[in-house]
């Protein structure tokens, strides 16, 4: 699987840290990258966990990096040709991958009042400040005042 190996390479890790990270062996690593042969699918996802990929894209059926991704998701968000509920479902992709309940739960609770594109913010303070290990109260208490100033 070369987009595996792509991956690993890219973020500068040996197959034994990829194998740590995964929880993979380091032979099936090495089949996937050598042999070209296709993870399960729980090895898939624990692979694009760790890469924070798609597993669409760690499997290549996608060519569309993450960060691509995300700037093509902001251009829908910001267009005002892309009608409301094809928004809602670029802000419901970027939900599957957050972690934050608390910011869970205050988007479900308040959808009906705020943007798509304020809530597709949300989700990139939440990132940003867990990137630079703000605490958790502090996160939640600036998305509480974010969610307060938009409603």
């Amino acid at each position: 699987m070369n987009r595996i190996k792509e991956l690993r390479k890219a973020r500068n890790l040996t197959m034994g840290e990829l194998s740590n990270l995964s929880g993979i062996p380091v032979s099936t690593i090495g089949a996937y990258e050598k042999r070209g042969a296709h993870p399960r699918p729980d090895n898939a996802s624990k692979l694009a966990e760790v890469f924070d990929v798609s597993v669409a894209y760690l499997l290549g059926y996608d060519e569309t990096s993450p960060e691509a991704r995300k700037n093509l998701y902001y251009s829908a968000l910001k267009s005002d040709q892309v009608p409301l509920k094809d928004k809602w479902a670029v802000v419901d992709e970027f939900l599957a991958d957050v972690k934050n309940p608390y910011l869970l739960e205050k988007v479900a609770r308040y959808r009906h009042l705020l943007d798509p594109l304020h809530v597709a913010k949300l989700l990139n303070i939440d990132h940003a400040l867990r990137e630079v290990a703000v605490d958790d109260d502090e996160i939640n208490t600036l998305i509480h005042a974010y969610i307060f100033s938009k409603v």
